[in-house]
């Protein structure tokens, strides 16, 4: 009798022990999901772009696979040594400006990576915005995370995080 009391107390403290363990690892995993989607969504809500940056052309400073997050500015208050986002051909280029021609109304830009300054100049009305803050390699996770596969996963580890939070609660009781 005494053996089959001691059989329970260890079987109780085990699931108990399973029970912290599948709540903490749950909530865990859905931190980490809520972790992976503000960079998408809070510089939204704060009138800001955000881009994956895909080429060297402002390395070493901005890598490849950078998150970058634009702010919108007026054309007019750029400095030379900003760093701009623009549009041409319908792909978003972030580059420095080596000069504001206000009188042209466009800008002459390089990559910092790049010998010589871009071909031609930017337009302000190409202007998306001016640099407020980088990322390294925030820009790849995101990336990943857009496609379908990205999203599956997310999804994946929210239900695994639930099914954890709902065994603990079945475990304790």
């Amino acid at each position: 009798m005494q053996e089959n009391m001691r059989h329970k107390e260890i079987h109780n403290k085990t699931r108990g022990v399973i029970a912290a363990i599948s709540n903490v690892v749950g909530i865990l995993l859905i931190l980490f999901v809520v972790a992976c989607l503000l960079p998408a969504f809070v510089p939204k809500i704060l009138g800001r772009e955000v881009f994956t940056v895909v080429s060297g052309s402002m390395e070493p400073e901005i890598p490849v696979g950078s998150l970058v997050i634009i702010k919108k500015a007026d054309p007019l208050k750029i400095q030379s040594g900003d760093v701009i986002a623009f549009r041409r051909n319908g792909v978003v280029v972030t580059h420095r400006v080596v000069e504001n021609q206000k009188e042209n109304h466009q800008f002459i830009t390089k990559g910092d990576a790049n010998d010589d300054v871009d071909l031609e100049p930017i337009s302000y009305s190409e202007l998306v915005g001016l640099l407020s803050h980088h990322f390294g390699g925030v820009g790849t996770l995101m990336a990943f995370l857009s496609t379908l596969g990205g999203k599956l996963f997310l999804i994946g580890l929210i239900l695994f995080g639930v099914l954890l939070q709902i065994l603990a609660g079945k475990l304790r009781s």
